[in-house]
């Protein structure tokens, strides 16, 4: 038998073991060694089982020791020289939850049972937890606890304490046990794919480290467990004693495991399922608990505790009462300590999704498979309590907090509510919170009207501050006029989008928008994402390429749909002007959005969709150009970043911006392509899912920039 590290892949699936003890241990070195002695004398057989033990950086040569007891013990016995495995690993970072999820990482055994190193291990104890796995449908299974008492056992130490020493006991047959029944943290074991297929882990929160001497953790594993549908049985013949040391036999010690007890609570009930359901964290809730937490503690203190001062209570009735008021007091000041506390050193990491809109965004199916799973927030209004409780905990340092804002120039917000978002952002900066924005262009990149230029400020100072821009264009270097930001920027294919899935036929949209009965070829552009010179600029080619002399473009009857108003004016009156003296041109002017039934209706009687924008680098948007692309319309886009590179050529038409001959000869074109069959992208081709996988990566560089 040789002390070394364990390799799963280097066993073969014949030699695994059935089970994996798990020994956590620092600086016990004396305990650890009486530990492994009681598992050399299991009657279990050594093939059965391995045993991996965790040093969370001892300083009393506990490796040395436990080496020198495997060597002893291997020049004894012949089958253990060659049959029991002993690992040793080392775990850094103090906490007991950091060195259980290293052996869970580490174990090969299908079944983890994880001891305190104070135990004294009965010698069938191994193989009767074994043929309760065998012989039930159990997915966990928790020992019996017994107290061996290092001193005598005080008169004053009632029953109902004795869980605080560990003790668990009960029944004396084996049961299966229910949500409300806590186990004993010093003997639970589980089915290792059990606690892979829930994603369980030790939270260090809510584990023994410094400064931290409770653990609370396998009680949530048993909920956990129990809310899942799995069972857990208690097995009486797995019997196990706990130490009680005389130090421990003194009334000081329960009351501060009191105190401990209600701030781990609190943890538990607070901190924990907030992160791993997404939930943002309601400050007036956690409030009220404290005050509540407080006024409890008060009332025992100004009025019950003398009142039973005055009964002459016995001395184990003196002690629960202080036990009580430790109690209280532990939950109202792990309250307020999470009010000033900052998350990171709860080392619980958190994202937050802001959008202006549901319909915004990303689908809720993409944050199935995050880990954290992001809080998704719409509106301006960016927690205050988010920011202040997920600060970073030193100045200078980075918090682990990630705040995502979605295409922040499409917040339609007031003078008063664009100061507050900016706060909220500055803040963010302020508390070491990483900023992280998806740049999706925008209508208002293309106009320079008072109703957009306070989105493209906002939209350009949350660029300015991110460290990370993600952004649906092909060439991030032309986009940006400020080289840094296309050095902080990653080019994503567009994701997609929703809209109309079925388009009514071509003649009864035809008939609906009034068109003449034998139309051809005809053009659309929505203005709703155009200025009106854009408009002009777009009638004025089709004009052109309607009287061209080289194609006889007049031949094909065309038509132009504008639907929609231009985002710079309500009254257009040049626009007007011109179409009232083309009878091909149609005006379709509507202050509201455009619904999914209009969208379908104006795609359905249009055969290419026109894109006519300026020269600026940043223009553009590709939400109904995609849209087009999937009903098998061409479509005619400037060659601006945000389109080349990121549309397929092959369906789309590009033309130079700054040239009006140009766009007229993409005019053109596609009228002479119109008998082409033309082929539609499917979702699947460009989907959410190559966005959601850069987004995650992003979320664990920031999250989790240590692994």
């Amino acid at each position: 038998m040789t002390l070394q590290h364990p390799k799963r892949q280097e066993q073969q699936a014949s030699v695994f073991p059935r089970i994996s003890v798990i020994l956590c241990t620092y600086n016990r070195q004396s305990l650890l060694l009486s530990v492994l002695r009681n598992l050399y004398q299991q009657t279990l057989p050594f093939s059965y089982f391995e045993v991996l033990i965790v040093d969370n950086s001892s300083t009393d040569m506990t490796a040395k020791e436990v080496q020198r007891l495997v060597h002893e013990l291997q020049r004894k016995d012949a089958e253990a020289r060659t049959s029991w495995r002993v690992f040793y690993l080392s775990e850094p970072r103090n906490g007991l939850a950091h060195a259980r999820n290293l052996a869970i990482t580490k174990a090969s055994g299908e079944i983890l049972v994880f001891l305190d190193d104070d135990v004294i291990v009965n010698n069938g104890f191994l193989k009767a937890l074994l043929h309760t796995y065998d012989t039930t449908t159990a997915a966990a299974v928790s020992g019996r606890v017994e107290l061996h008492w290092e001193g005598r056992r005080p008169y004053w130490v009632h029953d109902r304490i004795l869980p605080d020493l560990g003790y668990f006991a009960p029944t004396e047959k084996r049961t299966r046990l229910t949500e409300e029944t806590v186990p004993s943290n010093c003997c639970f074991s589980i089915r290792a794919s059990v606690l892979h297929a829930l994603d369980l882990y030790f939270m260090p929160c809510l584990n023994k480290r410094n400064r931290f001497p409770i653990n609370l953790d396998i009680e949530r594993i048993c909920i956990s467990l129990q809310q899942a549908g799995y069972e857990h049985w208690y097995e009486p013949e797995a019997i196990v004693y706990h130490r009680v040391p005389a130090e421990r036999i003194q009334p000081s010690f329960f009351i501060g495991r009191a105190y401990w007890r209600g701030c781990a609570e609190i943890l538990e009930e607070y901190v924990i399922p907030a992160y791993l359901q997404g939930r943002l964290l309601s400050f007036q809730l956690l409030l009220w608990e404290g005050l509540l937490s407080f006024l409890n503690w008060l009332l025992y203190a100004i009025f019950l505790h003398p009142l039973q001062t005055l009964s002459q209570p016995s001395t184990g009735e003196r002690l629960h009462h202080a036990m009580t008021q430790a109690y209280l007091s532990g939950r109202y000041r792990q309250v307020f300590s999470l009010l000033w506390q900052p998350a990171a050193l709860l080392e619980s990491p958190s994202a937050l999704f802001v959008q202006s809109s549901l319909e915004e965004g990303p689908p809720p199916e993409l944050w199935e498979t995050f880990s954290p799973r992001p809080i998704i927030h719409c509106g301006h209004r960016i927690p205050l309590w988010w920011l202040w409780h997920n600060r970073a905990p030193q100045k200078g340092e980075a918090s682990r907090a990630l705040l995502h804002i979605y295409r922040p120039g499409a917040f339609q917000l007031t003078y008063r509510q664009r100061l507050a978002l900016r706060l909220r952002l500055h803040l963010a900066l302020r508390f070491g919170i990483r900023l992280l924005t998806t740049d999706g262009g925008g209508w208002w990149q293309s106009a320079s009207h008072r109703t957009a230029m306070p989105r493209k400020a906002l939209e350009g100072f949350t660029l300015r501050h991110s460290h990370q821009i993600i952004t649906f264009a092909g060439d991030a270097a032309r986009l940006y006029q400020d080289p840094t930001l296309g050095q902080r920027t990653l080019c994503c294919p567009y994701p997609g989008t929703t809209g109309p899935q079925l388009l009514p036929s071509r003649a009864l949209a035809h008939a609906e928008l009034g068109l003449p009965e034998h139309s051809g070829f005809v053009y659309l552009c929505f203005a709703h994402y155009h200025t009106e010179l854009e408009l002009l600029y777009l009638l004025t080619a089709f004009i052109a390429a309607r009287n061209s002399a080289s194609t006889p473009l007049e031949l094909l009857r065309p038509q132009v749909i504008i639907a929609g108003l231009p985002t710079d004016t309500n009254q257009p009156r040049q626009l007007l002007q011109l179409a009232a003296n083309a009878s091909d041109v149609h005006l379709f002017f509507d202050e509201k959005p455009l619904t999914n039934a209009q969208l379908g209706q104006y795609l359905s009687a249009a055969d290419a969709l026109v894109q006519p924008h300026q020269p600026i680098a940043a223009a553009g948007e590709l939400a109904l150009t995609w849209l087009a692309l999937l009903h098998r319309r061409q479509v005619i886009v400037p060659a601006l970043p945000r389109f080349q590179g990121t549309l397929p050529p092959q369906h789309c038409i590009f033309y130079l911006p700054e040239s009006r001959a140009s766009l007229i000869e993409a005019l053109l074109s596609a009228a002479r392509n119109a008998a082409q069959e033309r082929v539609g992208i499917c979702d699947e081709t460009y989907s959410w899912q190559t966005y959601s996988a850069l987004i995650q990566q992003l979320y664990q560089r920031y999250l989790f920039p240590a692994q």
